[in-house]
C-alpha cells in the first residue's frame, strides 16, 4: 500500500482465510474497524506498518487471529487499538510498539499469546529519578492492567510481570497515582530488582554491601593481626552479619568480631549492665 491511510471499516469478508502476510502499509492511519471476518485465520505475518493509527476496534474474527510486526525496532505505529473486539479463536500478538496495545473490553473464547510482546511509551525526563514517565497514565495503567489480566489468564506469567512493571512505571510523578514520595521508593524497587523480574541485580547488590562491610572491618579492626588473617576475619563477620538468619551464623559473628576488636562489645554490655544492677541493689539494701 502506498503513503495515506488504508481502511477496511466495516468491510464483511468471507469463510476463507484473509492474509495480509508481509503487506507493507505507509505512513498514515489502517483500519479494520467494525469489520467481520469469517471462520477462517487472518493474519498480519510479519507485516510492516508506518507511522499512524491501527484500528481494529469492534472487529470480530471467528478463527485464528496472528498480529506479528516485521520491524524488530519499535514498530512506529502511534496507536494500536482493539478495544471492544471479539475473538473466538486463538489470538497471537507479537512486536516492539512504543504505544501500548489497546485491549480493553475485548472478549475473548480462545487462547490470547502475549509472551512476545514488549512496549516502550516512556518518555525521557532525566530530571526525575528513573528517566521515564508516562504522559496519559489513565489510559496506559487501565490499558497495561487489561494486558497483565489477560496474560495471568493464559498462564503466560512472564509476561504479566511484565506488564506489571510497566504498569508501576506508568503511574511514577503522578500525583493521582504515587505521587512524588511513591515515585521515589517504586524507581528503588525498579532499581534493585526490576520488580522482582532480576535476579542479577539483587545478587550483584548483596555481594557489593558483603565487600563494602568487609572492607570496613578490615579498616576498623583494632587486632593486630596479619593481613590475609584479618582479610578473613573482615569477610567471616561481613556474610555472618548479612545473612543472620543462618542457623551458626551468631556463634561465627561473635567469634569474628572477637578476633578483630577483641572481647565482643556486646558482652562487655552485659558486663556493665550486671555491674550497674548490682550496685544499685547494694545501695538499696
Amino acid at each position: 500500500f502506498g503513503k495515506g491511510s488504508v481502511s477496511f471499516s466495516n468491510a464483511t469478508f468471507g469463510e476463507g482465510d484473509v492474509s495480509f502476510s508481509n503487506a507493507t502499509f505507509g505512513e498514515g492511519d489502517v483500519s479494520f474497524m467494525d469489520a467481520t471476518f469469517g471462520e477462517g485465520n487472518v493474519s498480519f505475518y510479519k507485516a510492516t506498518f508506518g507511522e499512524g493509527d491501527v484500528s481494529f476496534d469492534g472487529a470480530k474474527v471467528d478463527g485464528t487471529f496472528v498480529f506479528e510486526t516485521l520491524q524488530r525496532e519499535e514498530t512506529p505505529i502511534t496507536t494500536l487499538s482493539f478495544a471492544g473486539c471479539r475473538f473466538d479463536g486463538p489470538v497471537d500478538l507479537q512486536g516492539r510498539f512504543r504505544c501500548i496495545p489497546n485491549l480493553r473490553r475485548t472478549i475473548t473464547q480462545g487462547h490470547v499469546d502475549l509472551q512476545n510482546i514488549t512496549v516502550l511509551p516512556w518518555t525521557v525526563a532525566l530530571s526525575k529519578p528513573g528517566k521515564v514517565y508516562s504522559e496519559d497514565p489513565d489510559a496506559d495503567v487501565s490499558a497495561l492492567r487489561r494486558l497483565k489480566e489477560l496474560a495471568e489468564a493464559n498462564r503466560h506469567h512472564e509476561a504479566a510481570m511484565r506488564f506489571f512493571a510497566d504498569e508501576r512505571r506508568a503511574m511514577r510523578w503522578h500525583k493521582d497515582h504515587l505521587g512524588a514520595a511513591g515515585s521515589i521508593l517504586d524507581w528503588l524497587y525498579d532499581l534493585v530488582s526490576d520488580y522482582g523480574q532480576s535476579v542479577g541485580r539483587p545478587a550483584c547488590g548483596l555481594l557489593v554491601v558483603l565487600i563494602g562491610f568487609a572492607l570496613a572491618y578490615g579498616l576498623l579492626a583494632e587486632q593486630c593481626l596479619p593481613l590475609d588473617t584479618r582479610i578473613g576475619e573482615a569477610i567471616t563477620a561481613s556474610i555472618s552479619n548479612t545473612l543472620p538468619f543462618l542457623p551458626s551464623a551468631i556463634n561465627i559473628r561473635t567469634e569474628a568480631t572477637e578476633n578483630l576488636f577483641g572481647e565482643d562489645p556486646a558482652v562487655q554490655i552485659d558486663i556493665l549492665r550486671l555491674a550497674r544492677a548490682r550496685s544499685g541493689s547494694s545501695s538499696c539494701s
